[in-house]
């Protein structure tokens, strides 16, 4: 039997990707529209609507998938009305404040709590609060559902017991569905509407880090991925689900694993931030670093980056702190090097917190916007001091939806044994004993200052 293709779908924060990826692990097409900014108050959901359109009307050979998958960003919500349009503006994890609710483990429900109380004719106008995979899922397929990466992970999206206590009907929330069933197929109006072959079977995708994870290969105990985009996750697979201070302990989608995460919630937006006030935004994110790494390094020069994403979308948003308090502007590539150095030594600090933990990390998995970059990803392994891994395919979301379609497809009887035959490692950057003492000593000045500026 020849190929079979998958079409990928990623509605992310700042963007919505897609890919036609085949049986073999190779991205034979790939597209990339930037959203409508969340900053100019549009509507997400219907953002996504326009920039799914255009990203799969740029693919090559959509005619021949063999089947779809959807991931996106969460915990995120869209109230719909019955016939899956949007009833009221979408309860995004990036702008929506998270009520915190005694007993209450959701990611999802405290954000869906607030918008209630912000206003008090959600419940009325919904018929279901969809998340975002399958709020896009279901414009393909006329079937809503909630996807599930594991039973175990049923806690932390919503129970019985907590949509009580949050008081929301249970019949607001559409049905659970396991990451990699069958979700339906493509309807023939989406397929006029998208240029889907009509009938074409879809499959449940996953949240975004999930899909991640899988993607990059990162699905046996004790690997690490490193995961960068408007946020930044670093997650280590466990098969222990102790809780730590300061980390985040999830149940994973392969079974009997956990992920112990720390999380740096405004990296990308950082910096974006920088790269907007220093009058860098016309160039590219190879050109900056670049730029960046040819700078003279300074010692006693640092940057603490801010961690508030909510604080992002306000007028007059600082990224962080230099110790001089000086603003970006003054000598750019400077300025960068202190942001990039800043963001990896944050890194650092969350490996840190992973081996007090009793987790000692070897090597990361690297992918997302930062780990297109040779600069940065060469930069982070010094500061790590442990090599990185960048697969072939860095848009990592992308392969993990393919890897759905084909075990989906009974090409593959697990995820870990589609990961092993499709996920490749295109470069490793190793750290370099001479570069790697100067971060360290660099690190241990930051990490010192911590207690000292506003942001930690």
């Amino acid at each position: 039997m020849g190929s079979r293709y998958a079409l990928s779908i990623d509605v992310g924060t700042s963007s919505v990707k897609a890919s036609v990826i085949d049986s073999e692990g190779n991205l034979c097409s790939y597209s990339r529209v930037p959203l409508e900014s969340f900053y100019e108050q549009l509507d997400p959901a219907l953002s996504w609507e326009r920039a799914l359109l255009q990203a799969v009307s740029r693919l090559q050979g959509v005619s021949r998938i063999d089947a779809v998958c959807v991931t996106g960003n969460g915990p995120t919500l869209v109230p719909v009305d019955e016939h899956f349009r949007p009833a009221a503006p979408a309860i995004s994890w990036l702008t929506t404040p998270s009520t915190p609710i005694e007993g209450v483990r959701s990611l999802y429900l405290p954000r869906l709590v607030h918008a209630i109380h912000t206003d008090e004719h959600l419940l009325e106008k919904t018929r279901w609060f969809a998340g975002c995979p399958e709020y896009v899922s279901a414009l393909l397929s006329g079937e809503l559902f909630t996807f599930l990466p594991h039973a175990a992970f049923a806690p932390f999206i919503w129970d019985t017991a907590q949509l009580e206590a949050c008081s929301i009907p249970q019949e607001k929330l559409p049905p659970f569905i396991e990451a990699g069933e069958r979700a339906g197929k493509v309807t023939h109006a989406a397929a006029i509407a998208y240029g889907i072959p009509a009938g074409t079977p879809i499959f449940a995708g996953l949240i975004d880090f999930h899909a991640a994870l899988i993607g990059s290969g990162v699905v046996t105990e004790g690997m690490t991925c490193d995961r960068a985009g408007t946020s930044e996750g670093i997650n280590l697979i466990l098969r222990d689900h102790r809780s730590h201070p300061g980390l985040r302990t999830l149940p994973n989608i392969i079974d009997g694993t956990w992920t112990l995460a720390g999380l740096l919630p405004a990296s990308g937006e950082v910096f974006e931030w920088y790269r907007s006030n220093s009058g860098l935004a016309d160039l590219s994110y190879e050109q900056i670093t670049r730029q960046i790494t040819m700078s003279i390094p300074q010692h006693d020069y640092f940057f603490y980056p801010a961690g508030d994403t909510h604080a992002a979308l306000q007028d007059g948003f600082v990224g962080g702190v230099f110790t001089d308090g000086n603003s970006c502007s003054d000598d750019p590539a400077q300025r960068g090097r202190a942001v990039a150095e800043g963001l990896g030594f944050s890194v650092r600090r969350v490996l840190e917190q992973f081996s007090a933990a009793g987790h000692q990390v070897s090597s990361v998995r690297h992918c997302g916007g930062q780990a297109r970059s040779f600069h940065w990803n060469y930069m982070k392994a010094q500061i790590l001091r442990i090599p990185i891994e960048v697969p072939r395919i860095i848009d990592a979301e992308l392969l993990g939806c393919a890897m759905l379609c084909f075990c989906g497809l009974n090409l593959y009887d697990d995820v870990p044994g589609a990961a092993e035959d499709l996920v490749h490692i295109d470069r490793v950057y190793s750290p370099i004993r001479r570069t790697a003492i100067h971060y360290e000593s660099q690190y241990l000045e930051w990490k010192d200052r911590l207690g000292l500026n506003p942001y930690t």
